[in-house]
């Protein structure tokens, strides 16, 4: 009789490790699969961010490259008018090293524009002028359009160069465009400025180029 109670308290005792040692491993393999689960959260952010950060980087290369004061002269109704057209990114992006914030980088893309200016003259000093605010930018194909209600003058700008034919101007763009995204060019020379005015239903355009 001594001898199976000690066997049935033995066995107890034996259940009771077992069972404790099943509530350890359960409890470790748990907090294996959460630590998995925040690695894979946490990669998954990294290439996320990594992506984001390209984009905004293109973004910035693009505006920073028809950032400054570019200038041109025309002619409209026998009158000589110059045309001068100035960018400026809302933002400046420093590059780092360290993979930041999906967060961060977020803020930024959401932050980054471009700021326009235009004034047209006449040597009589006849003036007008427009501030073009929070302006988006078609990095793809180098289109800048700028339009406000409370300007009398819209414009369609593509990037060009000094001798572009109108036939080539899209491609022209397109490609300087590209060449700005992908950082092989930091800047660009010229502009060309399609302009739909109220105080000329037909419209004119002028090529300006930079001059600071």
């Amino acid at each position: 009789m001594k001898r199976l109670i000690m066997l049935l308290s033995l066995s107890f005792i034996l259940a009771a490790c077992d069972q404790k040692g099943s509530t350890s491993d359960t409890k470790d393999r748990a907090r294996a699969e959460g630590e998995a689960e925040v690695e894979v959260n946490n990669n998954n952010n990294d290439r996320r961010a990594t992506k984001m950060e390209a984009d905004l980087q293109k973004r910035y290369r693009f505006y920073k490259g028809v950032s400054g004061d570019f200038e041109g002269s025309f002619k409209l109704k026998e009158n000589t008018f110059t045309g001068k057209i100035s960018f400026s990114p809302t933002i400046h992006i420093l590059e780092s090293d360290r993979v930041r914030t999906v967060e961060e980088i977020q803020d930024d893309l959401n932050n980054l524009f471009l700021n326009a200016e235009v004034h047209i003259w006449t040597k009589d000093l006849v003036v007008i002028g427009c501030v073009f605010e929070k302006v988006r930018a078609d990095i793809n194909t180098g289109v800048i359009k700028l339009f406000s209600s409370e300007c009398t003058n819209s414009l369609e700008i593509k990037l060009t160069t000094k001798n572009t034919k109108a036939k080539d101007r899209k491609d022209s763009s397109e490609l300087l465009a590209q060449s700005l995204v992908s950082g092989t060019q930091e800047s660009i020379d010229y502009l060309h400025s399609a302009v739909s005015s109220k105080h000329s239903p037909n419209g004119y355009e002028f090529v300006a180029k930079k001059t600071q």
